[in-house]
Protein backbone atom coordinates (compact mmCIF):
# COMPACT_ATOMS: atom_id res chain seq x y z
CA UNK A 1 0.00 0.00 0.00
CA UNK A 2 1.42 3.66 -1.00
CA UNK A 3 -0.26 6.85 1.61
CA UNK A 4 -1.44 9.32 -0.44
CA UNK A 5 -2.69 12.72 0.43
CA UNK A 6 -6.03 13.85 -1.31
CA UNK A 7 -4.77 17.39 -1.82
CA UNK A 8 -1.53 17.94 -1.41
CA UNK A 9 -0.68 14.66 -4.30
CA UNK A 10 -1.31 17.23 -7.36
CA UNK A 11 1.72 19.22 -6.21
CA UNK A 12 4.66 18.52 -8.75
CA UNK A 13 7.41 16.30 -6.90
CA UNK A 14 4.72 15.47 -3.95
CA UNK A 15 6.19 12.28 -1.92
CA UNK A 16 5.48 10.93 1.05
CA UNK A 17 9.28 9.92 1.79
CA UNK A 18 8.85 7.84 5.25
CA UNK A 19 5.64 7.36 6.68
CA UNK A 20 6.04 4.22 9.46
CA UNK A 21 3.98 3.26 12.11
CA UNK A 22 6.60 2.18 14.48
CA UNK A 23 8.52 5.80 14.44
CA UNK A 24 7.38 9.29 14.10
CA UNK A 25 9.37 11.60 12.18
CA UNK A 26 9.69 15.00 14.84
CA UNK A 27 13.02 16.49 12.47
CA UNK A 28 14.30 16.87 9.56
CA UNK A 29 17.72 18.52 8.15
CA UNK A 30 19.53 18.51 5.18
CA UNK A 31 22.81 20.00 3.72
CA UNK A 32 24.01 19.19 0.56
CA UNK A 33 23.60 15.46 0.10
CA UNK A 34 23.10 15.22 4.01
CA UNK A 35 20.44 13.96 5.33
CA UNK A 36 19.28 13.72 8.45
CA UNK A 37 15.97 13.25 10.56
CA UNK A 38 14.81 13.20 14.30
CA UNK A 39 12.92 10.01 14.99
CA UNK A 40 10.83 8.66 18.16
CA UNK A 41 9.55 5.55 18.75
CA UNK A 42 5.65 4.71 18.66
CA UNK A 43 3.80 2.12 20.01
CA UNK A 44 1.64 0.81 17.43
CA UNK A 45 -0.73 -2.64 17.38
CA UNK A 46 0.43 -2.81 13.14
CA UNK A 47 3.78 -2.32 11.81
CA UNK A 48 3.90 -1.21 8.27
CA UNK A 49 5.52 1.38 6.50
CA UNK A 50 3.84 3.54 3.48
CA UNK A 51 6.07 5.50 2.38
CA UNK A 52 8.74 5.90 -0.78
CA UNK A 53 11.35 4.96 1.83
CA UNK A 54 11.10 1.65 3.63
CA UNK A 55 13.49 1.37 7.18
CA UNK A 56 15.55 -1.78 7.32
CA UNK A 57 16.55 -2.21 10.97
CA UNK A 58 19.26 -4.93 10.49
CA UNK A 59 22.19 -3.86 11.80
CA UNK A 60 20.75 -1.47 14.24
CA UNK A 61 17.51 -1.84 16.45
CA UNK A 62 14.75 1.05 15.47
CA UNK A 63 15.18 4.05 18.12
CA UNK A 64 14.14 3.45 21.46
CA UNK A 65 14.59 7.23 22.42
CA UNK A 66 14.27 10.64 19.97
CA UNK A 67 17.50 10.07 18.15
CA UNK A 68 18.91 11.85 14.93
CA UNK A 69 19.76 9.61 12.34
CA UNK A 70 21.15 9.45 8.22
CA UNK A 71 18.85 8.04 6.10
CA UNK A 72 20.52 5.93 3.48
CA UNK A 73 19.09 3.45 0.94
CA UNK A 74 16.63 2.50 3.28
CA UNK A 75 18.92 1.91 6.51
CA UNK A 76 19.68 4.06 9.15
CA UNK A 77 22.49 5.55 10.56
CA UNK A 78 23.12 7.63 14.14
CA UNK A 79 24.29 10.61 13.31
CA UNK A 80 24.96 13.70 15.16
CA UNK A 81 22.27 16.66 15.92
CA UNK A 82 22.74 19.41 13.59
CA UNK A 83 23.79 22.66 15.17
CA UNK A 84 20.54 24.33 13.70
CA UNK A 85 18.67 22.33 16.39
CA UNK A 86 19.65 23.25 19.71
CA UNK A 87 19.22 20.15 22.54
CA UNK A 88 15.91 20.52 24.30
CA UNK A 89 17.92 19.16 27.78
CA UNK A 90 18.48 21.58 30.43
CA UNK A 91 22.38 21.76 30.99
CA UNK A 92 23.77 19.32 34.10
CA UNK A 93 24.19 22.70 35.96
CA UNK A 94 20.76 23.72 36.05
CA UNK A 95 18.87 22.54 39.28
CA UNK A 96 15.96 20.24 38.52
CA UNK A 97 13.75 21.60 40.72
CA UNK A 98 13.29 24.41 38.19
CA UNK A 99 12.75 22.01 35.46
CA UNK A 100 9.87 20.76 37.93
CA UNK A 101 8.35 23.95 38.63
CA UNK A 102 8.24 25.12 34.65
CA UNK A 103 6.25 21.83 34.05
CA UNK A 104 3.37 22.95 37.41
CA UNK A 105 3.39 26.05 35.36
CA UNK A 106 3.16 25.04 31.84
CA UNK A 107 5.75 26.92 30.90
CA UNK A 108 6.75 25.45 27.80
CA UNK A 109 9.88 27.48 26.56
CA UNK A 110 12.45 26.38 24.39
CA UNK A 111 15.64 26.07 25.51
CA UNK A 112 17.73 27.75 23.41
CA UNK A 113 16.55 31.86 23.51
CA UNK A 114 17.30 31.15 27.52
CA UNK A 115 21.07 30.42 26.83
CA UNK A 116 23.25 32.99 26.30
CA UNK A 117 27.05 33.37 26.90
CA UNK A 118 27.11 29.99 28.36
CA UNK A 119 24.75 30.94 31.23
CA UNK A 120 21.05 29.86 31.19
CA UNK A 121 18.32 32.32 32.62
CA UNK A 122 15.48 30.93 34.58
CA UNK A 123 11.98 32.48 36.25
CA UNK A 124 11.11 30.45 39.12
CA UNK A 125 11.27 29.59 42.78
CA UNK A 126 14.41 27.79 44.38
CA UNK A 127 14.03 26.78 47.67
CA UNK A 128 11.74 28.82 49.62
CA UNK A 129 12.67 31.94 47.80
CA UNK A 130 9.83 34.04 45.92
CA UNK A 131 9.56 34.03 42.15
CA UNK A 132 12.33 35.45 40.44
CA UNK A 133 14.76 35.88 37.97
CA UNK A 134 18.07 33.35 37.92
CA UNK A 135 21.20 33.43 35.67
CA UNK A 136 22.78 29.66 36.42
CA UNK A 137 26.35 28.86 35.32
CA UNK A 138 28.60 25.58 35.50
CA UNK A 139 30.51 26.08 38.62
CA UNK A 140 28.99 27.81 40.75
CA UNK A 141 25.63 28.52 42.62
CA UNK A 142 22.19 30.28 41.23
CA UNK A 143 22.81 34.00 40.81
CA UNK A 144 19.09 35.35 42.22
CA UNK A 145 18.72 38.41 39.45
CA UNK A 146 15.66 39.98 40.98
CA UNK A 147 12.98 38.40 42.92
CA UNK A 148 9.34 39.58 42.14
CA UNK A 149 5.75 39.17 44.95
CA UNK A 150 4.07 38.28 41.79
CA UNK A 151 5.58 36.43 39.20
CA UNK A 152 7.62 36.51 36.17
CA UNK A 153 6.72 34.60 32.83
CA UNK A 154 7.77 34.80 28.61
CA UNK A 155 11.26 36.31 29.20
CA UNK A 156 13.48 37.29 26.27
CA UNK A 157 17.12 37.43 26.94
CA UNK A 158 18.70 39.97 24.77
CA UNK A 159 21.73 38.43 22.86
CA UNK A 160 24.42 40.89 24.88
CA UNK A 161 23.84 38.90 27.88
CA UNK A 162 22.45 42.72 29.31
CA UNK A 163 18.44 42.92 29.34
CA UNK A 164 15.77 40.28 30.26
CA UNK A 165 11.91 41.54 29.26
CA UNK A 166 9.47 39.87 30.71
CA UNK A 167 5.70 40.05 31.58
CA UNK A 168 4.29 39.73 35.21
CA UNK A 169 0.75 41.50 36.60
CA UNK A 170 -0.42 44.00 38.78
CA UNK A 171 -2.75 41.80 41.87
CA UNK A 172 -2.82 38.72 43.11
CA UNK A 173 -2.48 36.78 39.99
CA UNK A 174 -2.41 36.39 36.43
CA UNK A 175 -5.85 37.15 36.11
CA UNK A 176 -5.04 40.79 36.45
CA UNK A 177 -3.90 42.84 34.06
CA UNK A 178 -0.20 42.41 32.86
CA UNK A 179 2.47 44.64 32.26
CA UNK A 180 6.07 44.41 30.98
CA UNK A 181 9.22 45.09 32.70
CA UNK A 182 12.88 45.42 31.67
CA UNK A 183 15.76 43.55 34.13
CA UNK A 184 19.16 44.55 34.22
CA UNK A 185 20.40 41.59 34.24
CA UNK A 186 24.10 43.24 36.06
CA UNK A 187 22.57 45.21 38.71
CA UNK A 188 18.75 43.55 38.67
CA UNK A 189 16.79 46.51 38.47
CA UNK A 190 13.34 46.95 37.37
CA UNK A 191 11.35 49.47 35.59
CA UNK A 192 8.02 49.55 33.16
CA UNK A 193 8.56 49.53 29.64
CA UNK A 194 6.19 51.77 27.96
CA UNK A 195 3.24 49.43 26.72
CA UNK A 196 0.16 49.95 28.72
CA UNK A 197 -1.46 47.21 30.93
CA UNK A 198 -3.59 44.83 29.15
CA UNK A 199 -5.32 41.22 30.13
CA UNK A 200 -2.34 39.73 28.52
CA UNK A 201 0.99 41.15 27.29
CA UNK A 202 4.05 38.82 26.90
CA UNK A 203 7.46 39.16 25.03
CA UNK A 204 7.39 36.70 22.11
CA UNK A 205 10.83 36.96 20.99
CA UNK A 206 14.19 39.25 20.25
CA UNK A 207 14.24 41.24 16.37
CA UNK A 208 17.64 41.16 15.67
CA UNK A 209 17.47 42.90 13.01
CA UNK A 210 15.74 45.96 14.44
CA UNK A 211 17.57 45.43 17.57
CA UNK A 212 14.07 45.02 20.20
CA UNK A 213 12.01 42.43 21.94
CA UNK A 214 8.54 42.16 20.00
CA UNK A 215 5.70 42.48 22.27
CA UNK A 216 1.85 41.27 21.83
CA UNK A 217 -0.74 43.15 23.77
CA UNK A 218 -4.20 41.66 23.88
CA UNK A 219 -7.57 41.42 25.98
CA UNK A 220 -9.28 38.19 26.65
CA UNK A 221 -13.03 38.40 24.76
CA UNK A 222 -14.52 36.04 27.65
CA UNK A 223 -14.23 38.32 30.19
CA UNK A 224 -15.87 40.34 32.30
CA UNK A 225 -12.69 42.86 32.98
CA UNK A 226 -11.65 43.35 29.06
CA UNK A 227 -8.17 45.53 29.18
CA UNK A 228 -6.41 45.87 25.70
CA UNK A 229 -7.54 46.33 21.98
CA UNK A 230 -9.97 43.93 20.40
CA UNK A 231 -7.40 42.63 18.09
CA UNK A 232 -4.24 41.86 19.02
CA UNK A 233 -1.32 44.94 19.04
CA UNK A 234 2.50 44.39 18.15
CA UNK A 235 5.34 46.27 19.83
CA UNK A 236 8.74 46.88 19.80
CA UNK A 237 10.36 47.18 23.15
CA UNK A 238 13.60 49.01 23.39
CA UNK A 239 15.48 47.00 26.30
CA UNK A 240 17.92 49.57 27.25
CA UNK A 241 15.65 52.50 27.27
CA UNK A 242 12.01 51.13 28.15
CA UNK A 243 10.54 52.97 25.34
CA UNK A 244 7.86 51.06 22.64
CA UNK A 245 5.84 51.58 19.40
CA UNK A 246 3.27 49.65 17.56
CA UNK A 247 4.42 48.06 14.50
CA UNK A 248 2.09 46.55 12.15
CA UNK A 249 2.24 43.46 9.64
CA UNK A 250 2.86 38.92 10.15
CA UNK A 251 3.55 37.86 13.07
CA UNK A 252 2.86 33.90 13.44
CA UNK A 253 6.70 33.61 13.07
CA UNK A 254 7.79 34.62 16.27
CA UNK A 255 4.11 33.29 17.98
CA UNK A 256 5.26 29.97 17.51
CA UNK A 257 7.20 28.28 20.83
CA UNK A 258 9.83 26.91 18.57
CA UNK A 259 12.95 24.41 19.55
CA UNK A 260 15.07 26.10 16.92
CA UNK A 261 15.14 29.40 14.83
CA UNK A 262 13.90 29.88 11.56
CA UNK A 263 15.78 28.60 8.70
CA UNK A 264 17.63 31.19 7.50
CA UNK A 265 16.80 32.22 3.36
CA UNK A 266 19.72 33.98 1.56
CA UNK A 267 19.61 37.33 2.28
CA UNK A 268 20.38 38.83 5.55
CA UNK A 269 17.39 38.99 8.14
CA UNK A 270 15.21 36.56 5.81
CA UNK A 271 13.84 33.20 7.03
CA UNK A 272 12.02 30.40 5.40
CA UNK A 273 8.59 29.66 7.31
CA UNK A 274 5.11 27.79 7.41
CA UNK A 275 2.29 29.65 7.89
CA UNK A 276 -1.16 27.80 8.39
CA UNK A 277 -4.32 29.20 6.94
CA UNK A 278 -6.81 27.42 8.84
CA UNK A 279 -10.28 28.98 7.10
CA UNK A 280 -8.43 28.25 3.53
CA UNK A 281 -7.49 24.62 4.67
CA UNK A 282 -3.28 25.59 3.70
CA UNK A 283 -0.72 26.38 4.26
CA UNK A 284 1.67 29.33 2.77
CA UNK A 285 5.44 28.88 2.65
CA UNK A 286 7.60 31.95 2.08
CA UNK A 287 10.13 33.95 3.10
CA UNK A 288 9.87 35.69 6.08
CA UNK A 289 11.12 39.21 6.15
CA UNK A 290 11.91 39.80 10.14
CA UNK A 291 12.59 43.24 9.54
CA UNK A 292 9.50 44.61 8.31
CA UNK A 293 7.53 41.67 9.18
CA UNK A 294 6.30 40.02 5.98
CA UNK A 295 5.69 36.94 4.38
CA UNK A 296 6.87 36.76 0.62
CA UNK A 297 4.96 34.05 -1.08
CA UNK A 298 6.40 31.66 -2.77
CA UNK A 299 4.07 28.47 -2.70
CA UNK A 300 0.89 26.98 -0.94
CA UNK A 301 0.36 23.58 0.34
CA UNK A 302 -3.08 22.66 0.12
CA UNK A 303 -5.04 20.16 2.00
CA UNK A 304 -2.62 19.98 5.14
CA UNK A 305 -1.86 22.50 8.34
CA UNK A 306 1.47 22.89 9.45
CA UNK A 307 4.24 25.52 10.39
CA UNK A 308 7.90 26.51 10.41
CA UNK A 309 8.87 24.09 13.21
CA UNK A 310 8.19 21.39 10.94
CA UNK A 311 9.85 22.44 7.24
CA UNK A 312 12.95 22.38 6.25
CA UNK A 313 14.65 23.88 2.73
CA UNK A 314 16.69 22.45 0.57
CA UNK A 315 17.79 25.57 -1.29
CA UNK A 316 20.14 23.69 -4.18
CA UNK A 317 17.49 21.14 -5.09
CA UNK A 318 14.38 23.14 -4.54
CA UNK A 319 12.88 21.08 -2.54
CA UNK A 320 10.33 21.31 0.25
CA UNK A 321 10.76 18.68 3.40
CA UNK A 322 7.56 18.64 5.37
CA UNK A 323 6.77 16.91 8.55
CA UNK A 324 3.14 15.76 8.94
CA UNK A 325 1.82 13.71 11.44
CA UNK A 326 5.08 11.93 12.19
CA UNK A 327 5.34 11.24 7.95
CA UNK A 328 8.21 12.77 5.93
CA UNK A 329 6.44 14.18 2.74
CA UNK A 330 8.71 16.58 -0.03
CA UNK A 331 7.38 18.20 -2.65
CA UNK A 332 9.22 20.52 -5.26
CA UNK A 333 9.54 24.01 -4.99
CA UNK A 334 9.11 27.13 -7.78
CA UNK A 335 12.50 27.70 -9.21
CA UNK A 336 13.38 31.15 -8.20
CA UNK A 337 16.55 33.63 -6.92
CA UNK A 338 17.91 35.20 -4.12
CA UNK A 339 19.44 39.09 -4.70
CA UNK A 340 22.39 37.47 -4.71
CA UNK A 341 21.89 35.25 -7.77
CA UNK A 342 22.22 32.26 -5.74
CA UNK A 343 18.79 29.64 -6.12
CA UNK A 344 16.63 29.88 -3.11
CA UNK A 345 15.09 33.06 -2.60
CA UNK A 346 13.34 35.38 -5.03
CA UNK A 347 14.59 38.24 -6.29
CA UNK A 348 12.94 41.58 -4.20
Amino acid sequence: MTLHYRTADKLPGFEVLLADTRVAVTGVWKSGDDLRIDLAPQKSSQSYSQGKWTILDEGLALPKKVSWFQFEAGHLKLAPIPNEYPSSESPAFVPKEFEEDLKRKGYPYPEWPLTVAGKVYRVGSLGKTLDALWELAPGRDPRMITQTKTQFSSPVITPDDRWAVLTTYTGNSWADPNFIVRVDLGTGAVSHVAIPEANRVEPLGWVSSRGRVLVKRYRFENGDNLIGPATPEYWLADPTTGAAEIVKGEFAPFEEYAFRKLQPAHDPATYWSAIPDRNANETNIGIYHERNFFLQPVMTVPGILFDSRQIWVDQQADQLYIIYEGHLLRVGMPAFKGSDGHSGGQTY
